[in-house]
């Protein structure tokens, strides 16, 4: 109450501090300015490969629902939401589930997508171990790698820890899997092959594809050759995201997706396609 007196009897002055009262700005300091509010979006409508990302926008004024994929800057994320720096405009609608089905069936149809944004023909086939090229015929093809039910059973709990590593990004847990799956496969062999790839894989996305992949399928024909034979419940999860052609599936000891394939881009990409009991 007193500094309230003293300013207001002696307009100017400060009596506390014996300074003149000067304006903000001539020490620096700007008025507070008004800015608008950025263009945010959820964060499950975004599609992450690389540095692209993607939504799917509806288009207005159409007779039938109609989504165009539009590739956008992505700012800061805030919680459940991302900063949007450029690509959409307040009012725009976009798809917030179900926008991996979406660009899915454009793959199918050889129409642009997240993952091929010029269109054209799926790539048919790959290459693994001993050069065999093995046709991709759908999802219930045989594994490219046979595990016996016996050694499926020991390599069990460090593949499902492999899966939540990746899931997690962590490249350096998963080839401590790797390692320990060594134990029980030794050292001659696809499988060890296989599991030598892996330890020698620079980067996340080159032990995921094909190697992980290779694994997962193999794991999951000897899972659903003998399910008793592993003592306990499975789920097989599934992500046409994986690859244009066919995605990719994997095993997990939970029902919560978790996708090893693309960890934190799109932790969540996929569907449970069974329970193996």
């Amino acid at each position: 109450p007193m500094h309230d007196e003293v300013i207001k009897d002696t307009p100017g002055l400060c009596d506390i501090c014996g300074m003149d009262l000067v304006p903000a700005e001539s020490l620096g300091y700007a008025n507070k300015t008004k800015s608008s509010a950025p263009v945010i979006v959820p964060a499950s409508a975004v599609l992450r490969t690389g540095p692209r990302a993607v939504v799917y926008v509806e288009m207005p004024n159409v007779e039938r629902p109609t989504y165009e994929g539009r590739e956008i800057v992505l700012g800061s994320r805030a919680g459940d939401y991302f900063i949007v720096a450029a690509g959409l405009d307040v009012g725009e609608r976009v798809v917030t589930k179900g926008a991996f089905k979406i660009d899915s069936a454009l793959q199918i149809q050889a129409k642009p997508s997240m993952m091929n944004p010029e269109g054209g023909a799926p790539v048919p086939q790959h290459h693994y171990g001993d050069d065999t090229v093995h046709e991709h015929d759908g999802l219930s093809r045989k594994a490219d790698l046979d595990i016996p039910i016996g050694q499926a059973v020991d390599l069990l709990q460090p593949y499902l820890a492999m899966q939540a590593a990746l899931a997690g990004d962590d490249l350096e847990a998963a080839k401590a899997q790797a390692k320990a799956m060594m134990v029980v496969a030794g050292h001659t062999g696809q499988l060890p092959r296989l599991l030598h790839d892996m330890l020698a894989s620079d980067s996340l996305d080159a032990m995921r594809k094909p190697y992980f992949e290779t694994l997962s399928n193999a794991m999951i024909q000897a899972v659903a050759a003998d399910p008793e034979a592993f003592g306990r419940d499975l789920y097989r999860m599934h992500c046409s995201m994986v690859y244009p052609d066919r995605g990719a599936d994997w095993l997990q000891a939970g029902e919560e997706l978790l996708n090893p394939y693309w960890g934190a881009q799109m932790l969540h990409c996929g569907s449970v396609k069974g329970k193996i009991e």
